[in-house]
C-alpha cells in the first residue's frame, strides 16, 4: 500500500515545543471526502436544493465512506460520527495511531500568549486507494484560528459621537439607521449564528429583550465538533458553536 502525499511538508509551528504530548492521549480528527458530483452547475442555475436532495445528489458516496472506514479500522481508529451530507467521518484514537495512519509527527507547542496547542510536522499521507477520495484531514493540528474581532471603544482617536461614548446600538436602532421595513417581526423564521468564542447567558438575553419591550426568543445552542457555550471572558473555545433562534 503505497502512500499518497496530500499536501506539502509542514514545518514546525512558530512556537516553543513542549514535551507534554502523551502518545496514548485520545484525540479526534475529521476526514472530509469528495462529493458524488459537482454542485457548481446547480448553483450557477440558481437551483433551490432541499436538504434531502443535497445529501442524495451532492453528499458523500457510501463507497467512499466505506473506504475511509476500512482505512480507520486498519489503523485502530474508531468512527464516532459519519455524515454523508457533510461528507465527513469523525475518528477517535490515540496520538500514536494517528501519527502512524497519516505519517506525521505531532507535538505540543506553547504560543507567545501562553496557549498550548497540538501541532504537526510532515505532510499528511493517505494510501493510494484514498487518492482523490479524501479532500481534507482536520484536527491533527488544533491550534486556535478564530480570534475576537471586536474593538473596545476608546475616548480618543475613535470616530464616535463623544456624547454616546460607552454606549452601543440596539437592534431596533440599527433597523432605523438602515431603513429596514417596519412591522416585520421575524415570526416563523429561524436564524443561525456561528459563535467562535464565548457564548450567551439566558439571563443576559432576558434582560436585553426586556429592555426592548420584546419577548425573549427561543435560543438553542447546537454543538459543532465539540464546541460548548463558554460566556465567561477567561474561557476560550476553539471549536464552533451554532446558535439557532426561532
Amino acid at each position: 500500500m503505497k502512500p499518497n502525499k496530500q499536501n506539502k511538508k509542514r514545518a514546525a509551528p512558530a512556537a516553543v515545543a513542549v514535551d507534554t504530548l502523551n502518545a496514548n492521549e485520545t484525540m479526534n480528527v475529521t476526514i472530509r471526502v469528495r462529493r458524488k458530483k459537482s454542485i457548481e452547475p446547480a448553483l450557477k442555475r440558481g437551483k433551490r436544493i432541499s436538504h434531502a436532495e443535497y445529501e442524495n445528489n451532492y453528499g458523500a458516496a457510501e463507497s467512499d465512506l466505506a473506504l475511509v472506514s476500512a482505512f480507520a479500522q486498519e489503523h485502530h481508529l474508531t468512527e464516532i460520527e459519519v455524515s454523508p451530507a457533510r461528507r465527513s467521518i469523525v475518528l477517535t484514537g490515540s496520538v500514536k495511531d494517528f501519527e502512524e495512519a497519516f505519517k506525521v509527527h505531532l507535538s505540543n507547542y506553547r504560543a507567545a500568549d501562553g496557549t498550548v496547542f497540538r501541532g504537526r510536522t510532515g505532510g499528511i499521507q493517505v494510501p493510494q486507494e484514498l487518492e482523490g477520495v479524501v479532500e481534507g484531514v482536520f484536527g491533527l493540528d488544533n491550534r486556535p484560528h478564530a480570534t475576537p474581532k471586536f474593538q473596545i471603544l476608546q475616548q480618543e482617536g475613535m470616530f464616535a459621537n463623544h456624547n454616546i461614548v460607552g454606549s452601543s446600538f440596539t437592534a431596533d436602532k440599527i433597523t432605523k439607521l438602515y431603513g429596514f421595513p417596519s412591522g416585520m417581526t421575524g415570526a416563523g423564521q429561524c436564524i443561525g449564528i456561528v459563535e467562535l468564542g464565548g457564548g450567551f447567558r439566558n439571563a443576559d438575553l432576558q434582560s436585553y429583550f426586556s429592555g426592548l419591550g420584546l419577548a425573549k426568543p427561543s435560543v438553542t445552542a447546537k454543538s459543532v465538533d465539540g464546541g460548548l457555550v463558554a460566556p465567561h471572558p477567561t474561557q476560550t473555545r476553539r471549536r464552533p458553536l451554532l446558535l439557532q433562534s426561532g
